[in-house]
């Protein structure tokens, strides 16, 4: 009986130990997972942090930037100019050849070949022109290149201060002869119908092929000088003479 007693209560003892071992081990162990459950908490959050996506201003392509053409400017070449040096003083006078090409090449030709020098103005006529470019002083004629066409046709006008080529009756008869209108003639413009002593009836025109630029008052001097009738050495009769001669030192192209 005793015996048996012992063994009861050796179970029951080792019941008991097995329900304490089992209450330990089960405190251990949540003792354990909240341990772990506060690291987690003392761990710091985690913040996601989305990398910012850099936007750039939207730049609309400019239209293509359209330049006009500069302007374009017809650079014409300078005007020849040539100087008459006289005994009273200097005329310059620029000729036109972009009206005047035939009458313009003919009059450089021979102021190129020295023609003129020496030569005299033979004919001063008050309130019309003055005319040179034929005659030596002693009014020996000189000779000549063949005659030209007339280029009266060309817009310019007889008007104080322009240069033209004079002429026989014969539309196309010019040569070497000149003279500078010291007014207005736009009497002897082409399509101007001028009347001869013979009855004549001539519209042809006086061709202008420049104009005077500087010295015009030279021009205006000569025209006032006395003058006389002379007979030249083919014995033809030279009105509006001047006595003295007006001669022309030189004839050069200045420019």
């Amino acid at each position: 009986m005793l015996v048996n007693y012992f063994k009861k209560e050796i179970n029951m003892v080792r019941n008991l130990v097995s329900w304490f071992l089992i209450v330990v081990l089960a405190v251990a162990f949540c003792g354990f997972i909240a341990g772990c459950q506060d690291d987690k908490a003392k761990e710091p959050a985690k913040i996601e942090v989305t990398p910012a996506v850099e936007e750039f201003p939207v730049v609309k392509e400019a239209p293509p930037v359209v330049k006009e053409a500069p302007p374009v400017i017809e650079v014409k070449p300078a005007l020849p100019q040539v100087a008459i040096v006289t005994e009273m003083g200097e005329i310059v006078i620029e000729l036109n050849p972009e009206k005047a090409p035939v009458t313009v090449k003919n009059f450089l030709q021979y102021v190129n070949d020295g023609f003129y020098d020496g030569l005299i103005f033979h004919r001063v006529w008050p309130g019309f022109m003055i005319q040179g470019g034929g005659f030596t002083p002693e009014l020996i004629e000189k000779q000549t290149h063949m005659p030209i066409k007339n280029e009266a046709n060309n817009g310019l006008s007889n008007l104080r201060g322009t240069v033209a080529m004079a002429r026989g009756k014969a539309a196309n008869s010019a040569s070497s002869q000149f003279f500078i209108n010291v007014v207005n003639n736009a009497g002897i413009d082409y399509g101007k119908p001028i009347t001869y002593d013979d009855g004549s009836i001539d519209t042809a025109g006086y061709a202008v092929f420049g104009k005077v630029i500087k010295g015009m008052e030279v021009a205006d001097k000569i025209v006032i000088v006395p003058t006389i009738v002379r007979t030249s050495k083919r014995g033809a009769p030279l009105q509006l003479c001047p006595k003295i001669p007006i001669v022309i030192k030189s004839v050069k192209v200045i420019k």
